[in-house]
C-alpha cells in the first residue's frame, strides 16, 4: 500500500510541474521573440554606425568658421568618427563627444548639449545630412 501511495505521490508531483512549467516555457519564448526583435533593431542602428566608424566626412559648402582681419572667414566644415566617438569641426570650434544610431539616425551628444545634434543619411545623394547641413564623404 505504501508503494502505491508513494508512486501515487510521484505522479501527482510530476504532472503538477509540467502544468507549472509549460506557462514558463511560453513565457520563455515570447521573451526570446522579443529580444531577437530587439536584437534585429540595434543590428540595424550599428551596422549604421559600424560604416561610420573611421570616416570623415565633410560639408559640401563652405560655411561659417569665424572671424579674420578680412571680416567672416569660410571653411569646409568636417565631422570625424570613430569608435563611438565624433569629432567636429566647425567655424572655429572642434567639438568631441560620443554618436549613436537609432535605424538611420545618428546622434551627436557632447557636453555642449544632448543630444548636441541628429543627422540622416541620404542615400540617394550619399550624403549625411546633420542640422541642416549636407556632408559628403571625404576620399582621402
Amino acid at each position: 500500500m505504501k508503494i502505491l501511495l508513494t508512486i501515487f505521490l510521484i505522479m501527482m508531483l510530476s504532472a503538477c510541474e509540467t502544468q507549472v512549467a509549460e506557462p514558463e516555457q511560453q513565457q520563455s519564448l515570447n521573451s526570446n521573440s522579443e529580444q531577437q526583435q530587439q536584437k534585429a533593431v540595434v543590428a540595424k542602428a550599428s551596422i549604421f554606425c559600424d560604416e561610420l566608424n573611421g570616416q570623415t566626412w565633410e560639408s559640401v559648402d563652405q560655411l561659417d568658421a569665424g572671424r579674420s582681419v578680412n571680416g567672416m572667414a569660410k571653411m569646409h566644415w568636417k565631422l570625424g568618427f570613430e569608435n563611438g566617438q565624433f569629432r567636429w569641426r566647425y567655424a572655429d570650434v572642434v567639438e568631441m563627444g560620443t554618436y549613436a544610431c537609432d535605424a538611420n539616425t545618428l546622434s551627436l551628444t557632447s557636453s555642449m548639449k544632448d543630444p548636441r545634434a541628429t543627422g540622416s543619411f541620404n542615400t540617394e545623394l550619399s550624403e549625411l545630412v546633420i542640422n541642416n547641413v549636407r556632408y559628403v564623404l571625404q576620399t582621402e
